[in-house]
């Protein structure tokens, strides 16, 4: 469990500090975002504004009172169009203010010190070589030997957090995070950005729906040109709302397309990348035949996501790269 964020823990914004906004995309979450908003204006280092970027129905007032008591300047836009939380974020970036901009998903809790201790980093580099910093997750689902088993398998092994391999798939395991270290990508709902980084690299608003590979999309473009840090210091929890819009086999579809996608765009075309993007793919779907074998209480979500595999490479197949969005 999370340490409580008292209401007495020290509120400042420090001078020697740059100034950071939060753009939060969400959905129909309210009681889950209304955590996430209490541990922002409960940070050591507050926020300059907090901006929501709703897909849904939201009721915004409690939350600009309690960001207003807090001396957080509240902005809350009602989107219009397409879902997703790609054209969300640059939507919010469009709107911010500040310096630093961070980005979190709507159910996420953040421990006291976070924007602080990912403020400072930046601040310990005036020269603008980090463009990005992002945080673990402290209660992540640890690796079990089976989907471990799995992902060396698929050429993706996970002893290490990180790095973006030659199929273009990304190396998440926070638990592996033990210093400031450098990497090749960041998880959307636990990063930030600085304002020039996002001036230049947009979200590739071709992700809608399930925005499975955004993030490692976008912030791999990053990486090509500045340094990407990733700090245990700051820290939050990831409560998966029980509010989920969740089609399996949709679901499968899209991380094939979208992976395919983000191949496509930023991976060299070699042969190399071109035989590990292949394979990945084959040992998806061997995953698949041996989960249907071997769990057949679990038949139909199985059956789903081996069609979902399936559609999605078909969809590949016969797509072009679409043209691309910013940088």
């Amino acid at each position: 469990m999370p340490p409580s964020n008292s209401a007495s823990a020290e509120r400042q914004r420090s001078p020697d500090l740059l100034s950071a906004s939060v753009i939060i995309p969400t959905r129909d979450r309210p009681e889950d975002l209304r955590k996430c908003v209490q541990s922002l204006v409960e940070q050591t280092q507050l926020p300059e504004e907090i901006i929501v970027v709703d897909d849904g129905t939201l009721e915004p007032e409690p939350l600009i009172r309690m960001a207003n008591a807090a001396g957080v300047r509240f902005l809350y836009i009602p989107k219009e169009g397409p879902p997703g939380q790609a054209r969300s974020r640059n939507i919010g970036v469009a709107r911010s203010t500040g310096d630093i901009i961070f980005f979190f998903d709507d159910d996420v809790v953040l421990e006291s010190d976070y924007l602080e201790a990912t403020l400072r980093l930046y601040q310990a580099d005036p020269e603008g070589k980090v463009g990005g910093i992002g945080g673990v997750i402290v209660n992540d689902p640890h690796i079990g030997p089976a989907r471990a088993l799995a992902e060396l398998l698929r050429g993706t092994p996970s002893w290490g957090h990180g790095k973006i391999f030659a199929c273009g798939f990304n190396q998440l395991n926070y638990h592996a995070v033990r210093r400031v270290q450098p990497v090749q990508w960041l998880g959307g709902g636990v990063s930030s950005f600085r304002r020039t980084v996002l001036d230049e690299f947009r979200f590739a608003e071709h992700y809608q729906d399930y925005t499975l590979f955004e993030d490692a999309e976008h912030s791999y473009r990053v990486s090509q040109k500045f340094q990407l840090l990733i700090t245990p210091e700051a820290r939050l929890y990831h409560y998966p709302s029980p509010i989920r819009w969740y089609d399996p086999e949709g679901y499968a579809s899209k991380q094939i397309t979208n992976l395919g996608y983000h191949f496509r765009r930023n991976m060299p075309q070699r042969l190399y990348n071109k035989l590990a993007f292949g394979w990945y793919i084959v040992a998806m779907l061997v995953t698949d035949i041996v989960r249907l074998v071997f769990m057949p209480h679990r038949i139909g979500s199985n059956w789903a996501r081996l069609k979902g595999h399936l559609r999605g490479i078909r969809q590949h197949l016969s797509s072009s790269l679409p043209p691309s969005e910013g940088a």
